[in-house]
């Protein structure tokens, strides 16, 4: 009796430990999928929005703020994940953000400057500036002209250790090198935190 005890134990201990994690990924997993609360049925749809954010973009386009994409693909049946509510809609990230990387380009190194973040730099949530790079102000400028990151904005590795997204909260200025760079259209209505934790 006592093993048999000792063994259950142990397992409510693990399952202790886990819980919290669990429960977290649990939660955010039905907000995701729109199970978390119910739906208004007055809320506008979707379809909607993803219109208005289309014609903003065709806006910042002409204006030279924001350059064409090609168009993107459908999301097709297969790809769905799971089943959301009637008024959401299934979106290309891109169509609704505006989705950059920053330099592929190795700019000259110096000992003082412009810190380079990449994706090493990416740390549990956080802009990590130990064991940086730093650049010209020249480069970095001619970095921020294609990628320019702002406060509220999302980055993201794309080599090494692909993710750990980062909500930017600028207290320096910085370029970026191999990271992905997700911005808001101004008057997009998309919830940064939402998209950070998606």
């Amino acid at each position: 009796k006592i093993e048999e005890y000792d063994t259950i134990e142990k397992e409510l201990s693990e399952l202790e430990k886990s819980f919290p994690k669990d429960i977290k990924k649990s939660i955010l997993q039905y907000a995701i999928q729109g199970k978390l609360v119910e739906q208004n049925p007055y809320d506008e749809p979707a379809s909607v929005l993803l219109e208005k954010i289309k014609a903003e973009k065709e806006k910042l386009i002409k204006e030279k703020k924001i350059k064409r994409e090609k168009p993107l693909p459908e999301v097709m049946e297969e790809e769905k994940p799971f089943e959301i509510p009637d008024n959401w809609e299934w979106a290309r990230l891109a169509s609704v953000l505006d989705v950059r990387d920053g330099t592929h380009d190795t700019p000259k190194y110096q000992e003082v400057g412009i810190p380079l973040i990449t994706s090493k730099n990416l740390k549990d949530g956080k802009l990590d500036f130990e064991n940086i790079k730093f650049i010209s102000q020249v480069d970095h400028e001619k970095i921020s002209q294609r990628s320019l990151v702002e406060n509220g904005d999302i980055l993201f590795a794309m080599i090494g250790s692909i993710g750990n997204p980062v909500v930017v909260k600028k207290d320096r200025d910085f370029s970026i090198k191999n990271v992905a760079l997700f911005k808001t259209l101004p008057q997009n209505k998309i919830n940064i935190r939402y998209l950070f934790y998606y």
